[in-house]
C-alpha cells in the first residue's frame, strides 16, 4: 500500500469538468480527496444518478481487468474538488513486485465480473458437468 501511495498523482477539478465520460477506455483510477462528483450512467441523462465524496472511489475496472475495460459512466466535479489517480502502469509495476497480492485481486476481480463473460460461461458450464 505504501509503494502504491507514492505512485498517486494530485488533480483538481473544476465545477463542471469531466474527469471520466462513459464508453471511453479507462487507464486510472481515482479517489477523492475533496470535492463532490456526480455520476451520470445514460448517455443523455440531465441528472446524476448518484453523487460521490470525500473517501469515495471509481474506475477500478480499468485497472484491475486484463483487457481494456470502457467506462460505464461519466463523471463530472459538481464543485472544486480534488483526486488522487492511480495509473494502471504504476499500479501493475508494483503488483509485479508483489504477485500473491495481484493473484488474489484477479481472483476477486473474476469472481466480481470483470467483463470476460466467456470465461464465466465456462466456469458455469464445469458447474453444470459437476452437478450431473
Amino acid at each position: 500500500m505504501a509503494m502504491l501511495v507514492t505512485k498517486l498523482k494530485p488533480m483538481q477539478l473544476i465545477p463542471g469538468e469531466m474527469v471520466a465520460k462513459k464508453g471511453t477506455v479507462g487507464h486510472e483510477m481515482y479517489f477523492i480527496t475533496e470535492g463532490i462528483l456526480d455520476v451520470y450512467i445514460g448517455d443523455d441523462d440531465d441528472f446524476p444518478k448518484v453523487s460521490l465524496r470525500v473517501g469515495s472511489y471509481f474506475g477500478e475496472p480499468a485497472i484491475l481487468a486484463s483487457k481494456p475495460v470502457k467506462r460505464s459512466a461519466s463523471i463530472e466535479a459538481r464543485v472544486f474538488s480534488q483526486l488522487e489517480s492511480l495509473s494502471k502502469q504504476d499500479f501493475l509495476a508494483v503488483a509485479d513486485l508483489f504477485p500473491a497480492t495481484m493473484k488474489m485481486l484477479a481472483e476477486v476481480q473474476t469472481l466480481s465480473g470483470d467483463g470476460n463473460e466467456e470465461k464465466q460461461k465456462q466456469e458455469e458450464k464445469k458447474m453444470q458437468v459437476k452437478r450431473i
